[in-house]
């Protein structure tokens, strides 16, 4: 897949120490003061809007100062703070999927603790002046969600119980002696004759010498790299940290291909007759396939089938090996070997 750039977003991070939440931008809390520690994560806001950076904008992962610890831009040399060499400063991690992209569809945020409704990404309540949190799953959504974690647990092993004893049944044997009563056989021919038929196919993968009657355009893959008038599809699109504050917003997408897809004639063998012989005993002949000057004979086939008495009644056991058909003599005694569900899996003199 291609990581396709939609453009980047503001992040926020939640200051430790008065729960104040800053844009990603500012490197020291907007109410203590305090910088912004090294483990301290950025967060998507309650909403985001995209903006879009020319290249000389786009920044490495900020870095903390090993004196002071503020955050410094990822090409500083010099701490903000306290002027000290950031040349053994720490790096701020880059790269994290926060999570999908929300985009600027949400109105604002509810403070927990009088309620007023904020205006989206605001670092305080503007009411009561208590911290605010970004918006989560309220206590009924967990609870509907663990039911319905319930309910696929259950049916999740259901299916193992079920899947583990057709394993159970398939790998089973047992073995009981038969005595052959009868035998029969079956053997078949095809007759190919050399005459136009149509077929379908992409129009590189046709024959030179066939006639094209009509063709149209059809999927024919999906290709992670871009190709040429092929269609773009990509998933949903998600904000991955930078370390600088911003988040890029980013799709994984691939291309749909489509390609001539083609009906044409061409003259070629073809199968227009199964000549079949059958009988009893051992002794098994091939029918006869007519000598014509457009025809010729195809692919073979051959089917025989011993019947056995059993403790357990009659059973058939269908094999295409002659060389044990041979060995059927009416009267003799074979081991038939069984899998759970009864069926013949295996049957020797």
């Amino acid at each position: 897949m291609v990581r396709k750039s939609l453009g980047h977003t503001h992040l926020l991070w939640i200051c430790p120490n008065c729960e104040t939440r800053n844009l990603g931008k500012q490197k020291t809390c907007s109410t203590c003061g305090n910088p912004q520690p090294p483990d301290v994560e950025f967060i998507q806001g309650d909403k985001e809007d995209l903006i879009h950076l020319k290249s000389d904008e786009k920044k490495s992962a900020d870095i903390h100062c090993p004196y002071c610890g503020t955050r410094n831009s990822g090409d500083a040399k010099i701490c903000i703070q306290c002027g000290g060499k950031l040349s053994g400063g720490k790096k701020r991690k880059s790269g994290r999927v926060i999570g999908s992209f929300k985009g600027n569809k949400i109105k604002g945020i509810k403070c927990p603790s009088c309620g007023f409704d904020n205006e989206p990404n605001a670092p305080r309540c503007s009411q009561c002046g208590n911290a605010l949190r970004n918006n989560g799953p309220t206590q009924k959504d967990k609870e509907s969600t663990r039911g319905t974690g319930s309910i696929w647990l259950v049916v999740g092993l259901v299916i193992i119980v079920i899947v583990g004893f057709l394993i159970f049944k398939g790998c089973s044997r047992s073995t009981e002696t038969g005595r052959v009563t009868q035998t029969s056989w079956k053997r078949m021919v095809a007759v190919e004759q050399f005459i136009p038929v149509s077929r379908e196919d992409w129009w590189d993968e046709i024959p030179a010498e066939a006639f094209v009657t009509i063709c149209e355009e059809r999927y024919r893959y999906t290709s992670d790299e871009m190709v040429e008038g092929a269609i773009e599809v990509c998933g949903t699109p998600y904000t991955v940290d930078q370390g600088t504050g911003l988040g890029e917003v980013v799709a994984d997408c691939q291309y749909e291909v489509y390609d001539a897809y083609c009906e044409y004639e061409v003259s070629d063998w073809e199968v227009v007759e199964i000549i079949e012989t059958n009988g009893f005993g051992q002794s098994a002949d091939w029918p006869a396939v007519a000598s014509y000057s457009d025809q010729r004979p195809g692919e073979r086939s051959e089917e025989y089938t011993i019947w056995f008495e059993t403790d357990n009644g009659e059973v058939g056991f269908t094999t295409d090996d002659y060389d044990l058909y041979l060995n059927a003599v009416t009267g003799s005694s074979w081991e038939l070997t069984y899998d759970g569900f009864g069926n013949i899996l295996s049957a020797q003199p």
